[in-house]
């Protein structure tokens, strides 16, 4: 499970690192949508397979007493929590940016980018576990 959380965070650097190639880049609305979807579900991948790693670990630790293997797996589950219900208000965003997009698209585009910053943030936040 860990080599698949490796993968999933090297997809996801290796996303980012397109613009810096040069690499085509969502620029209209529409594709800078359903990079936000394939973003959202690329963050609930990364956070269930570190959710699985952290586990792994838990229970592997010998060093850890019972108590603190439950404490342990019970923040780390609050944590995966957090990050998926972030998930969740960031894709009803971009689900409102899709709906607003022939109505106003000045607040669609509004609402896109707040999701796309939401779901970068979590990138960054998984990066760094």
């Amino acid at each position: 499970m860990k080599l698949k959380m490796t993968a999933v965070a090297a997809i996801l650097v290796l996303l980012q690192a397109c613009a810096a190639f040069g690499l085509p880049v969502a620029k209209s609305f529409n594709e800078r949508l359903a990079s936000g979807y394939a973003t959202a579900t690329a963050v609930r991948e990364t956070t269930s397979a570190w959710v699985d790693s952290r586990v792994r670990v838990a229970q592997g630790d010998s060093t850890m007493t019972p108590e603190q293997r439950t404490e342990a797996l019970a923040a780390v589950r609050k944590d995966a929590q957090n990050i998926q219900d972030q998930v969740d208000k960031a894709r009803e965003g971009l689900d409102v940016a899709n709906s607003l997009k022939g109505l106003d698209l000045k607040s669609a585009e509004a609402r896109l980018a707040s999701g796309l910053v939401i779901l970068q943030a979590l990138q960054i936040y998984l990066e760094g576990k």
